[in-house]
Parts: C-alpha cells; structure tokens; sequence
C-alpha cells in the first residue's frame, strides 16, 4: 500500500522529469532561433558539403546548340528539372524567371524539360512567354530537353518534379530543392550568390 508522503515524492519526481524534458527542449528551440537570426543557413553552417556535379551535356529544347554543364564554370547554376503538365512547376516558373533576371551576370538557369513530347514544352513556353514576356527568353536561361530522362532521372536521381540543384562556380552541387522554390529558398539562393567574392 502507497501512502499520500510516498505519492507525493513520486508525483514530484515525475514534475521534475517532465520540467527537465520541457527546459531541454526549450534549450534546443533556443539554438535554433539563435542560428535563425544569424541569418541564411548556408552549406558552411549547415555542414553540407558540396559534390562536384558530374559532366553532362544538355540537349537544347527546341532550336539551338547543345551545351555543356562545364560551359557555365565562373557562374552559380541552377539546374531545374520540369514538366508542362506539373501544375507546380507552371506555378514555379515566373519565380524562377526573376531570380535568373535579378542576377544575370552571376546566375544561369538552365530548365530543362522531362516532357516525352518537347512540342509541349515549347507550347508551354509560349504560354509563358505571353505571361511573363521577354524575361522567358534571357540569355542566361536555357532551355533543355530530356524526353527519356537519361540525364535528369539516370544522373541526377531526380524523380519528382519540380526539384532544383543549385551548382557553385566551381561545378560543385551545394544545395537541392525538392518542390517548387519557396521564397525562403529564393532568399537562400541570392545570398549565397550575394556572399560570393
């Protein structure tokens, strides 16, 4: 039989356990506003470490030449895989347009489409070219195709779309997207580019 005085250090001891698990999880929220208002998580914080994206040669969407990934070194890359049918990547693209606008000396965007028929793509981007006007046709943006997803599925193990890999001047990938950019991302991808000798 239990008497009230043991109950009493019992249901004590659970306060001060219960209170020992808030204050620590309290703690670890604190670090973490404490990093947040340090300002963007870059790879450095973070402990991400960049990989060297690998040689891939692009074939253009429509009229134009093939490109080389290797063709953009000296420039931030960001790489996205989309589709015409994928509502968000529709939804993504004039965010996508603007970033690549704001920083076209030191970011190229290179789209590249997974649509098995590119004739959809290329409606696509006519539909967005009424939308969004010139900007569609910058010329630090390409536009590619991968109808068999050799390079978007076989290289980069991408499946979901749309997703975005972020490449340093230096051809190392340092961040992916999975889903469309949020503006969290987008003032992630400016400052790191800002914070770039």
């Amino acid at each position: 039989m239990i008497f009230k005085g043991e109950m009493a250090k019992r249901d004590v001891g659970v306060v001060k356990i219960i209170v020992l698990f808030l204050l620590i999880l309290l703690a670890g929220q604190g670090w973490g506003w404490l990093d947040q208002r340090q300002g963007v998580r870059t790879p450095e914080k973070t402990g991400i470490k960049p990989v060297a994206a690998p040689a891939v040669t692009f074939e253009p969407l429509g009229e134009g030449e093939k490109r080389e990934l290797a063709a953009w070194r000296g420039k931030y890359v960001l790489l996205n895989f989309w589709g015409s049918w994928c509502l968000p990547c529709a939804v993504e693209f004039p965010a996508l347009l603007r970033l690549a606008g704001d920083n076209q000396d030191r970011l190229a965007l290179v789209a590249v489409s997974v649509d098995t028929n590119p004739a959809d793509a290329l409606a696509f981007l006519g539909r967005l070219r009424k939308q969004e006007g010139e900007a569609v046709d910058a010329a630090n943006i390409y536009y590619a195709s991968d109808p068999q997803e050799t390079v978007v599925s076989g290289i980069f193990q991408s499946f979901r779309y749309p997703e975005s890999i972020l490449i340093d001047p230096d051809g190392r990938m340092i961040r992916k997207f999975t889903g469309p950019l949020t503006e969290d991302n987008i003032v992630y991808i400016e400052h790191v580019i800002d914070n770039t000798p």
